[in-house]
């Protein structure tokens, strides 16, 4: 891979069958291979979109928060609770 790749999980708009909320997430594919997440929604739902869309979040390298409001840092909950064993970095 020679270029960054940014994949939009959850905003305000959604194709159709992907969830959509109030809020923002993001995947970044780095071109070294790494795999990062850019907030988490509100809720957790980009984890739903995240799977229909091919995303691994298990083989996250890390987690940064653009900041602390409940829109982005809301999905956090769902995540470690599904993840409680991640062992990535986590950025704010």
């Amino acid at each position: 891979m020679s270029q960054f790749t940014i994949s939009i999980l959850i905003n305000n708009t959604a194709r159709t069958g992907h969830s959509h909320e109030f809020g923002f997430s993001a995947h970044i594919a780095t071109p070294e291979g790494k795999s990062w997440l850019w907030d988490t929604g509100q809720t957790g739902a980009f984890m739903d979109n995240a799977a229909l869309m091919g995303v691994n979040l298990r083989a996250l390298d890390g987690i940064a928060l653009s900041h602390g409001y409940y829109d982005h840092v809301g999905g956090l909950k769902r995540f470690f609770s599904k993840y409680s064993d991640f062992s990535g970095r986590v950025l704010s």
